[in-house]
């Protein structure tokens, strides 16, 4: 008696003859597959969702490639082909720096810092004596796992292959993925405005995101629409208490980390929101999650890396990279506005706020966030003084670091 089996996508006559310790023609030639050689004359060409009998009653049982264990979550995760369940299998992963891989080794442990995406086959019987790999490494003593580093972003094609026949038996797309961030100089907007003098200025900044063809591949991993989960912290704030949560709109996010300081040794009056300018001397850390003591409190590592405790809004942020007028990138821009008014204060008086910031790329994959990028330092040092009953520019300026603090 045979056994039907469905034609999945990647699939070929060869290969899944040799899942079952068979020739192709033995399959294909079988008097149960009369049928099917009339549908497809040629058997080079099947496709997904055709149905072939397996001679002999042989359980379909195909060899898949999956990650191993610790590894989903972790390193990455699978992730649905945009092309449906027609398409491919997709890995996404995030680049791991050479600093950032000592973190996933002893003594501190941490899977998500490992430097390689460690792969198993879902079969480890004889895998030696039946199976290669292509496109990952083998583990030695471990023939049926393999690894591919997570050192440099790029798209790379897995494959088990039949050792015998050469066919590929089992095929899954590893993604490693980054985002390189540059900054343009963004229109600045300081001077006196009539009741009040204003300083604004600030930069644009581009995500470039890499591999190109995460974006544009016609099958890729789908990474497209809303975010399933909250960017963390949870319950986190921004310094005017703003929650963080309206900061990520997408799973693609730009975001932004802030610390700042206001000097102000008269205690002039100034407009707006308390916030603007308050002190909070620190970047998020592990024990204050969101940069304001008292504020979230503590949290993992893991979510440290993708706070952005300045971005509690989408509205200065294109996070499509599917679409004009950005595509294969995020866009973002920031020009913090301080404004002083000419009434208050006395001639001689000088107010000013240091504002400093790291610019970066977060993605989630499958309701985890990670980070996707180097953290990109810039800041604004607005400075005025009160003179002749006006204040005016003292020397503000912006740079791409985080000096002078």
């Amino acid at each position: 008696m045979s056994t039907p089996y469905t034609v999945k996508a990647g699939d070929t006559l060869s290969a899944i003859a040799s899942r079952h310790g068979m020739r192709w023609q033995d399959i294909y030639n079988h008097p149960d597959n009369v049928a099917f050689r009339a549908k497809r004359p040629n058997p080079n060409l099947i496709y997904p969702g055709d149905v072939i009998m397996i001679p002999g009653g042989a359980p379909a049982t195909p060899v898949t490639i999956e990650p191993d264990d610790n590894q989903r979550g972790q390193t990455g995760d699978l992730i649905p082909s945009n092309r449906g369940a027609a398409g491919q299998k997709h890995y996404v992963s995030p680049r791991v720096s050479p600093l950032m891989s000592l973190f996933g080794s002893w003594p501190f442990g941490m899977q998500s810092m490992s430097p390689f995406v460690t792969l198993k086959a879902s079969d480890s019987t004889d895998f030696a004596s039946k199976f290669m790999w292509e496109g990952a490494v083998p583990i030695p003593g471990a023939a049926h796992k393999a690894t591919v580093s997570r050192s440099a972003p790029g798209r790379f094609r897995v494959k088990i292959k039949d050792k015998a026949t050469g066919a590929v038996v089992a095929e899954l797309n590893v993604w490693i993925v980054w985002a390189d961030i540059s900054a343009t100089d963004a229109t600045p907007d300081t001077g006196d405005k009539g009741t009040f003098f204003r300083v604004k200025m600030g930069y644009e900044f581009l995500h470039d995101i890499k591999p190109a063809e995460i974006i544009t591949a016609v099958d890729r991993p789908d990474l497209s629409g809303g975010n399933a989960s909250p960017a963390p912290p949870v319950g986190g704030l921004n310094h005017k208490g703003d929650l963080l949560t309206g900061g990520a709109d997408k799973k693609w996010d730009s975001s932004r980390k802030i610390r700042k300081k206001t000097l102000n040794p008269a205690g002039v009056a100034l407009p707006g929101d308390p916030s603007f300018h308050g002190n909070f001397h620190n970047f998020p850390s592990m024990s204050d999650g969101d940069g304001r003591p008292g504020g979230a409190g503590a949290i993992s590592f893991r979510d440290l890396l993708v706070v952005g405790n300045d971005d509690a809004g989408v509205g200065d942020e294109d996070n499509d990279p599917y679409t004009a007028p950005h595509s294969g990138k995020l866009w973002g821009i920031d020009r913090p506005t301080r404004n002083i008014r000419h009434a208050d204060g006395a001639n001689g008086n000088t107010v000013e706020w240091r504002l400093h910031f790291l610019e970066f790329t977060r993605l989630e994959i499958n309701s985890k966030w990670y980070l996707i990028s180097n953290y990109f330092p810039w800041r604004v040092h607005y400075k005025v003084k009160k003179e002749a009953g006006k204040w005016k520019n003292n020397g503000s300026n912006k740079a791409l670091d985080n000096s002078g603090f």
